[in-house]
């Protein structure tokens, strides 16, 4: 009884360990493999798309398997390390902290943190879909595999999956065999990690315990001169442990596991991006009232003044831009304590089929306090306390019914709640929270017409209800809480597809498929009229794709070609409202997505692999008429496009480009392996390239809608340019698999660029960098 992915093979190599992505399979030992008599050929891969074991080129869906030691081998300590190479897929920080997720597919993502916003990408670990996108971002630990499913998989995977969703699989305890590993990683910026590994046989055959876990440091890699400090901030502390038992009998098989995090970092540290119409060196009297800019130039602190103050201003990314002046006397704290367990039970029906049932409690608590204004002058800051809870239970029954039609059939329960108390600066004091009660039911069926030819139908039925509450940060007083109210939204989402096996080498299918995304509350609305609801999100994809083994099984090619029209499409907007920073999701109108995917491995010969991948998207507003800065005057530019009503102004947004849908991705990567020292050693080089992509969700207030223009010319656009980051490594790996030496670089050409921009006012903005160069070296024991 297995759940993870199958590589067949004959003998070890790690070139085929270091070759990321046999047709959009990432494998591990081995993905290309060698017959003692024979060359090397790429091997079939067992995944868990579907909720079942298949073909990864036989599953009907653009999908990417990345496997444990695909992982190692880029040196991935979590999603961001893999955004690169996926088509269409970006995995970023959201930015106001090191650990919360923004995660893209396809143009559809989330940019927004808070626990009241339902994810757009599905993050489902060890069967356990996550309720808070903030908390996805966690450290890489004792993985056996990690799938991508490109596309709406709301079937399967749930309500929160229009975009797609991310399988990650833990390894299971090992019944029958002792094992365990230890492995140490030291770099720049201070890093270290210290991780570890022991799986015990408690009964040979039958049951076993395992535990793995991981210390992670590092000291951030900007450096604070406030004060004549020169430290270093921004940096990580943290510590993981993944305990897990495993019990066999023939016909049923039963896996509790634990998770713990504990994770003390260094506030994220943001940027300052404000406007300045003047040289504040020159005259920083006559700059405008409301600008920070001003404030810094005239302030008595020995660390401000007019130098201080010029640094201040809106500058494009390079070095200099990682050396800060920040006060940073709050906490500057990212706190974060996660802890749950989990069971997964399957049985055996013998001749029928085999039944699942997954059940997992969690709880986390996240604690952060950020400088906002980003200057040596203490103005504005926030600090939040946020607490959430889920329980979950799904049950389902897997069954090759018969020689004609084989199915999933299930239903699952998930209740979560947060709540969430934010103060700022001014002592305005925000709190709110919500309950969340989802109900669904499930089928998927394959029928098989003839041994070529298949129909896919399936479909999932949801309930989805909201119960929030709200004192907002213009409330008079926070004494109990406003109640806001109740919504429930229902959703059938159906699926219907056609697949075809030409040969025994090519597969192509086509599919439509509806997605849907529960609407909501905001719980940071600076005023209640603002609290929301906002409607659900739902879209319709179609898609055909096809998978290709070629060359006597030396080449294979993956492609897909998709259109997307989404309705009610959920936007996050920052904003300024009565004098209040607010991050509210509203509704476009309608958007559409099209686009293609290549993704090919090649075995150019036994000792050289390329793979490459290739994404090609168009997404637009088809109509977006919203209010865009709250109470503010909106930019002269825009065109009314509905009547006022109150302090909403609503005006045409249609023509900004959508957040985080660059035109074209592409990566490149070579893996050369030769003998050497009594063992075998990769030399890895790869290339990832994004054309260029809005940062923001949703345009900007008055003045920034094109970005910020200051008193030299400069002008920083919300539109990141075109980035090219290359990483290599060279691997060495005894014959007897026991020893692994690695040096590894990522982003050796130390490309920079803003990672997010929050352009919530022209006299107060900020952003947040990528990682600049990182290198270091790796050791590993397995015993």
């Amino acid at each position: 009884m297995t759940n993870h992915i199958i590589l067949k093979h004959t003998r070890k190599s790690l070139l085929a360990m270091t070759a990321l992505c046999a047709g959009s399979v990432f494998v591990a030992s081995p993905a290309a493999l060698a017959a003692d008599d024979g060359p090397r050929v790429l091997d079939e891969i067992i995944v868990m798309a579907q909720k079942r074991q298949q073909s990864l080129q036989e599953v009907p869906i653009a999908a990417t398997a990345l496997t444990g030691d695909a992982l190692a081998v880029r040196f991935a300590k979590d999603f961001t390390d893999i955004s690169g190479a996926v088509p269409n897929v970006s995995f970023e920080l959201e930015g106001l902290s090191n650990y919360s997720a923004s995660f893209y597919i396809r143009g559809q993502g989330v940019l927004n943190r808070g626990p009241f916003v339902d994810p757009a990408v599905a993050v489902v670990t060890d069967g356990i879909t996550a309720g808070r996108v903030a908390t996805s971002m966690t450290d890489f630990l004792d993985i056996e595999a990690i799938e991508i499913l490109r596309g709406p998989q709301g079937t399967l995977q749930g309500r929160n999956a229009t975009a797609g969703a991310i399988l990650v699989r833990h390894f299971k305890p090992n019944v029958d065999e002792l094992e365990g590993n230890v492995g140490v990683t030291v770099g720049n910026y201070g890093r270290l990690d210290v991780k570890n590994m022991i799986n015990v046989p408690l009964v040979e055959g039958v049951a076993a315990f395992r535990i793995a876990s991981k210390y992670t440091k590092t000291n951030g890699f900007y450096t604070n001169i406030y004060d004549g400090q020169n430290e270093s901030i921004g940096g990580q502390n943290r510590f993981t442990l993944l305990p897990s038992v495993r019990v066999m009998k023939d016909d049923w098989e039963l896996t509790v596991r634990g998770n713990y995090s504990r994770y003390r970092d260094d506030a994220s540290v943001l940027v300052p991006l404000n406007h300045c119409g003047e040289d504040p060196r020159i005259n920083p009297g006559s700059l405008l009232n409301d600008s920070f800019a001003r404030v810094v130039a005239t302030s008595a602190d020995p660390n401000a003044g007019p130098d201080a103050a010029y640094n201040t201003c809106a500058k494009n990314p390079t070095k200099d831009r990682f050396t800060v002046n920040q006060d940073r006397d709050l906490p500057n704290q990212a706190e974060l304590d996660i802890w749950g367990v989990s069971t997964e039970l399957n049985y055996d029906i013998d001749g029928s089929g085999t039944v699942t049932y997954v059940a997992n409690y969690q709880e986390s608590e996240e604690l952060s306090a950020l400088d906002v204004d980003a200057g040596p002058v203490q103005i504005f800051w926030n600090a939040e306390n946020t607490k959430h809870w889920q329980m979950s239970q799904e049950v389902r029954f897997a069954s090759d019914f018969s020689e004609t039609v084989d199915f999933v059939v299930g239903a699952m329960w998930m209740k979560q709640e947060y709540n969430l108390k934010r103060i700022d600066g001014f002592n305005r004091d925000t709190r709110s929270g919500q309950k969340n009660e989802q109900l669904a039911a499930f089928i998927h069926a394959d029928w098989h017409l003839t041994d070529a030819l298949t129909v896919v139908t399936a479909g999932r039925y949801t309930s989805d209800k909201k119960d929030f509450s709200i004192c907002s940060a213009s409330a008079v007083s926070c004494d109990g809480r406003t109640q806001f109210g109740s919504e429930k939204w229902t959703d059938f989402s159906p699926r219907v597809g056609v697949n075809y096996k030409v040969d025994e080498n090519t597969f192509v299918y086509a599919y439509a498929a509806r997605g849907f995304r529960a609407g909501g509350f905001n719980g940071e609305a600076a005023n209640i009229n603002a609290a929301g609801p906002f409607e659900p999100e739902k879209n319709t994809t179609y898609e055909v794709g096809f998978k290709v083994d070629a060359l006597d099984d030396r080449l294979r090619l993956n492609g897909a070609f998709f259109y997307m029209d989404v309705d009610n499409l959920q936007r996050s907007i920052s904003r300024v409202t009565n004098g209040v920073v607010e991050l509210v999701t509203q509704n476009a109108a309608a958007a559409r997505f099209k686009g293609a995917e290549l993704d090919m491995v090649f075995l150019a010969t036994d000792e050289l692999t390329i793979n490459a991948t290739v994404g090609w998207l168009d997404a637009k507003y088809k109509t977006f008429c919203q209010d865009l800065n709250g109470a503010g005057a909106n930019d002269p530019s825009l065109v009314p496009c509905a009547p006022a009503v109150g302090a909403a102004q609503p005006v045409d947004l249609t023509h900004l480009p959508l957040a985080r849908a660059p035109k074209w991705t592409y990566r490149i990567n070579a893996v050369y392996e030769v003998e050497m020292a009594g063992g075998m050693t990769a030399f890895s080089l790869e290339l990832v390239h994004n054309s260029s992509l809005m940062t923001l969700d949703q345009g900007a207030p008055i003045m920034l809608t094109t970005g910020l223009d200051n008193f030299d010319g400069t002008r920083v656009s919300p539109i990141r340019q075109a980035t090219n980051v290359l990483n290599g490594s060279i691997t060495w790996r005894d014959d007897a698999g026991k020893y692994k030496v690695a040096l590894y670089g990522k982003n050796l050409t130390d490309e920079i660029y803003y990672r997010r921009l929050s352009l919530a006012s022209p006299t107060l903005s900020f952003g947040t960098l990528n990682t600049p160069r990182e290198f270091g070296v790796e050791l590993t024991y397995n015993f």
